[in-house]
């Protein structure tokens, strides 16, 4: 039996929560030169109209207008603006059907998404880099929100929503009017941008391409029509940029061939803001160029010096110790084909970020959340803590007490050598939370209330885990048992 949403939809509290959301937002008058103070002025008169009209089968949704914006980095984004019923009735709708949609999205996914955001879609990637996934796939979809196609979307709709008078609501909205100037034309395709809808459809939309990348075993980073697959060899990140394109082939869009690319770490590239090369990663001028793009991988390698003390203070310091090379295994250096990078682990751990200091006279010190490199009292250089692993004090450099301090409540050890590499002692914290924490674990386990409230929510999430999946197999197994079991 279909579930009814449309009831829940024109509740009197979700309906004016609606207009709080789109009062908070702002935003112009539609097509019918309606403000928000003018809709407020009559708000209970308005709202129960509004959802006479639904209920009647009477509503129609005015045309959008059109709205033409500036992008930072150039060019116009052009928005298509709902009147302000028609924002109230659309966020309405998103508040119901947003739970909907979200236990079935994949975790890849950051954009439009309560819980997530751009800083943490950017840890995403620097953790992958951090386990050797160090080939990208920079993948733009051309003229994504304009070319979704309304069969499609709706046939994805109708796999969580079984309400029909909802799903002729959803389809009123997709085949809206716009208002460009004194014409109007028809949409045939696409999701308008201004909607309040249009970002939940459109991850909808994607939420095939996640599910095929993921299928293959493939790690995505999505935001909105952008999105990154990492990879650990320059062939898988091939195949990655191949399959994609069939994916988007399936829902009738393309890759921008102009925006997409094929990139190392090593190289750096920029996305949502952020310029990534190696390990680092930091916020960007949108028309700084990328210039180390533009050169192959090995020039790039060649360009960028290593961060270590030179071969002849290394060879001195094993003078120095009183050691011979003959006392230690030759070393072999092994260089892996591309298909051998597949059979290092998951969780890999590269070498770790590591801060030298080796001219002499250098003084390390601590601003807020930054360390400081001085020389001859002038800042040479600014790190954020956060990217940094370790450091190495070579000869007379130095270090301030309170970057001292900082490090040891950050636990970042600090390595003390001779200018010529001797090593002579580390500077670390004294863990005691793994204590601790144990004995904070020996107690709760005495203690019976919590360990029926512990496993109580253990339970609660492994039944809420298992009806999601129950649910997925439902939707592509149509058997009586299944429907009945999420019934």
């Amino acid at each position: 039996m279909a579930r009814a949403l449309m009831p829940a939809v024109l509740t009197d509290l979700n309906l004016q929560l609606a207009w709080s959301k789109v009062y908070e937002n702002q935003g112009c008058a539609g097509t019918d030169g309606q403000t928000l103070e003018d809709f407020a002025e009559h708000l209970y008169a308005r709202l129960d109209a509004l959802r006479n009209e639904v209920r009647n089968q009477t509503y129609q949704p005015l045309p959008l207008l059109r709205v033409e914006l500036d992008k930072p980095a150039g060019g116009v984004r052009l928005l298509s603006i709902p009147t302000v019923r028609d924002r109230i009735l659309q966020t309405a709708v998103t508040r119901i059907i947003e739970p909907l949609f979200e236990a079935e999205f994949e975790d890849c996914s950051f954009a439009y998404r309560k819980g997530r955001s751009v800083d943490q879609a950017v840890a995403r990637i620097q953790s992958l880099q951090r386990q050797g996934y160090h080939w990208v796939v920079d993948a733009d979809i051309q003229g994504f929100f304009d070319n979704i196609d309304h069969t499609l979307l709706l046939t994805q709709i109708g796999q969580f929503i079984a309400d029909p008078e909802l799903l002729a609501l959803l389809a009123l909205w997709l085949q809206a009017t716009v208002q460009d100037g004194k014409q109007l034309r028809q949409v045939r395709k696409g999701i308008a941008q201004g909607s309040p809808i249009a970002p939940l459809l459109s991850n909808l939309y994607l939420h095939h391409l996640d599910e095929a990348l993921l299928d293959n075993n493939l790690r995505l980073i999505r935001f909105a029509d952008d999105f990154l697959i990492l990879c650990k060899s320059q062939d898988h990140a091939e195949q990655a940029l191949e399959l994609t394109d069939q994916v988007l082939g399936q829902l009738r869009l393309t890759l921008n061939t102009r925006k997409t690319q094929l990139i190392h770490f090593d190289q750096g590239f920029r996305f949502l803001g952020v310029q990534f090369i190696r390990s680092l990663a930091f916020k960007t001028d949108p028309d700084q160029p990328n210039l180390l793009a533009a050169l192959p991988i090995q020039a790039v390698q060649e360009t960028v010096p290593p961060l270590t003390p030179t071969t002849n203070a290394i060879q001195q310091a094993f003078a120095d110790a009183g050691l011979k090379a003959s006392q230690f295994p030759a070393v072999q250096t092994v260089t892996l084909a591309p298909h051998d990078e597949d059979d290092l682990p998951a969780d890999h751990d590269p070498l770790l970020r590591t801060l030298y200091l080796l001219q002499h006279g250098q003084v390390l010190g601590k601003e807020s959340e930054r360390l400081v490199v001085r020389q001859e009292q002038k800042i040479v250089r600014e790190i954020p803590a956060i990217k940094v692993d370790q450091i190495m004090v070579f000869g007379n450099a130095q270090i301030s007490t309170q970057a001292m301090q900082f490090c040891l409540q950050q636990r970042i050890p600090i390595y003390l050598l001779s200018s010529l590499g001797r090593y002579y002692g580390v500077i670390d914290s004294f863990d005691t939370d793994p204590i601790l924490l144990q004995r904070e674990q020996f107690l709760h386990a005495n203690n019976e209330v919590f360990c029926l409230k512990l496993a109580t929510a253990m339970v609660h999430g492994k039944i809420a885990n298992s009806r999601v999946l129950i649910q997925r197999h439902a939707r592509r197994h149509n058997t009586e048992v299944l429907n009945l079991a999420v019934a």
